[in-house]
């Protein structure tokens, strides 16, 4: 039940507003680590996508809590906090104002949780220009005085599998009880969520609220849309190459891997 009004499970989504529902907590507990996640859209056109904006945690349990959604809300760019509003609408940021929101987001829940908070961007839509423009955001309030740190972390992921693939170990997360919703003021996230319909996906269209929520996740719990290759020992190889050397000492030299010198 969401604002008192039943809605029953989408057969084809993998997130289910009866979990949700029955993971909810009011307060989250004290977290280890934490997210300001921000999918960018590309445009305010009339019918662009929302740049969706969440805030995430997670415990020592490794379980992740979505603290905050502040996709489509207005704020107030004279006050050095953090003070949000809901419209009738939901609000399209522009570049500047998403990049001094999620700074001010940053700074707020860094000072209310106790933790570094960090960013997390999703870098299909701008590339390079996503880092580059969170980089000068912060340096902007810096300069105004809305942050008291001099610079701020950023994660960048990069979808390179579909949104149903993505969204899978999100979606086991929640099938597990270990992705809570903290209170239930968001239900547009909460929406957006659950009536997503992979099978029916827009491709011109993208759930900004459940992207970010999905790639908070992947930074916070180390998921990975593709397997990184771990990168190469040197020192063992080194050491093989010697231990090799031993053993085949009185035969002729062998050539060494790695350019590795053995004299």
């Amino acid at each position: 039940e969401l604002l008192g009004q039943v809605l029953g499970d989408n057969p084809d989504n993998p997130f289910k507003q009866s979990l949700i529902n029955a993971s909810r907590v009011e307060h989250a507990p004290k977290l280890r680590r934490a997210c300001v996640s921000v999918d960018p859209s590309g445009s305010t056109e009339r019918y662009s996508d929302l740049t969706g904006i969440v805030v995430e945690g997670v415990d020592a349990r490794e379980e992740l809590f979505v603290l905050a959604d502040l996709t489509g809300v207005t704020f107030d760019r004279e006050s050095k906090g953090l003070e949000v509003s809901h419209g009738h609408e939901p609000h399209k940021h522009s570049a500047d104002e998403w990049g001094e929101l999620v700074c001010r987001a940053v700074e707020h829940y860094s000072r209310l949780l106790g933790v570094e908070v960090v960013v997390v961007a999703e870098r299909n839509m701008g590339g390079d220009l996503v880092r580059a423009h969170i980089q000068n955001a912060w340096k902007d309030c810096v300069r105004r005085g809305l942050v008291s740190a001099p610079t701020v972390k950023i994660i960048e992921v990069k979808a390179t599998k579909g949104k149903a693939v993505r969204a899978e170990p999100v979606a086991a997360l929640s099938e597990q009880g270990r992705l809570h919703f903290v209170g239930s003021a968001m239900h547009e996230a909460e929406t957006e969520v659950t009536s997503w319909n992979p099978a029916q996906d827009n491709p011109g269209k993208s759930p900004g609220r459940l992207d970010a929520i999905v790639w908070g996740a992947y930074a916070l719990l180390g998921l990975a849309d593709e397997p990184a290759a771990p990168a190469p020992d040197m020192a063992a190889i080194a050491r093989g190459n010697r231990a090799l050397a031993d053993r085949t000492a009185p035969r002729a030299a062998v050539p060494t891997m790695m350019g590795v010198d053995r004299h």
